[in-house]
């Protein structure tokens, strides 16, 4: 049988796609780090502090290797936009990084398959694996905080 497609469906992204998907993904990351280095600055646990430090560092992490693929793909550097004010109580900003994790997981994952670039297929398969653990963490962390 046939199957419709999407637009776009069952085509490589563009370059220029995966450009703007890069940056996309930069100022996400570094949005971010900004929410868990203000939910670790807010906690009073010492064990959550490690926890939002530890997902801040990995937040810091994607987001260097997102930049050195970048200047690999443009030869250009990208500053990612500013941090956006963080509000919110804690089990909110909780809930909604879980959200973002999981979303990204998929995103990263999807975009990992999609482009034929091997350099980024590739750290897009290692983001997408720390982002799906990541949600992991975020919902353990709700559950304890919850009972």
């Amino acid at each position: 049988g046939s199957r419709v497609t999407k637009p776009g469906e069952g085509r490589a992204p563009s370059r220029e796609e995966d450009i703007r998907l890069l940056r996309r993904f930069m100022d996400d990351k570094a949005e971010n780090a900004g929410i868990y280095g203000h939910l670790a600055r807010r906690s009073t646990s010492p064990a959550s502090k490690r926890i939002f430090r530890s997902l801040r560092g990995d937040e810091l992490r994607h987001l260097k290797m997102l930049r050195s693929a970048y200047f690999l793909l443009t030869g250009d550097s990208f500053r990612p936009s500013g941090q956006k004010p963080v509000r919110g109580g804690a089990l909110t900003l909780i809930r909604s990084m879980y959200n973002r994790e999981t979303k990204s997981a998929e995103a990263f994952r999807r975009a990992g398959q999609e482009t034929k670039i091997p350099n980024l297929a590739r750290i897009f398969k290692s983001i997408s694996e720390d982002d799906g653990r990541h949600a992991v963490i975020l919902e353990r962390m709700i559950r304890r905080l919850m009972d």
